[in-house]
């Protein structure tokens, strides 16, 4: 997983996202890029997770949407689920679980 997306990127992203929408877009017609999904209905953060990513990404996407926690793929997984399945890329996956009911609980 790059190690180059990091909190700045993701806030550029959200800054730009959120100014264009203000000045072009009508408010629930488009995506923000972290809603948008893949051919199997993955959202970044699924790709992020099964990639490998550090916690650190893990919880810059969950600051821009908390509800993407939550969110199902094709296969009707969750980050959740994903995490659970790829424990080997995952020494502290008790961290990523707990973050992700913590975060689950307030959505």
């Amino acid at each position: 997983f790059p190690k180059f997306i990091d909190e700045s990127v993701l806030s550029m992203f959200k800054c730009y996202f959120d100014r264009f929408d203000g000045e072009y877009g009508v408010e629930g017609l488009c995506l923000p890029p972290w809603r948008m999904e893949d051919k199997e209905g993955n959202t970044p953060l699924h790709t992020a997770l099964v990639h490998g990513a550090p916690l650190r990404c893990f919880r810059n996407f969950l600051k821009f949407d908390r509800e993407l926690v939550t969110h199902q793929n094709y296969e009707m997984e969750t980050p959740l689920h994903l995490l659970s399945k790829g424990n080997q890329l995952y020494p502290s996956i008790s961290n990523y679980i707990s973050t992700l009911c913590s975060v689950a609980e307030m959505v």
